[in-house]
């Protein structure tokens, strides 16, 4: 089963976008070749964030 997503942020490149969702799963995705890597949270995604350089980002969730 699918997760829906629950929050995505783009970095500036307009190439990468970082996605989550409910069951803590949390993505990032070059949307040129939708390849995805993925890293893991074990609650809800309940914020993304991603650096003005696209060097770095944040993931806010109910685990930390």
């Amino acid at each position: 089963m699918r997760a829906s997503i629950l929050r995505a942020a783009f970095f500036a490149d307009g190439k990468t976008v970082l996605t989550g969702n409910f069951s803590g799963n949390t993505q990032v995705w070059n949307t040129e070749t939708g390849v995805a890597q993925a890293v893991k949270h074990s609650e809800k995604v309940t914020a993304l964030a991603c650096s003005p350089n696209g060097r770095s980002f944040a993931i806010g969730s109910y685990d930390g």
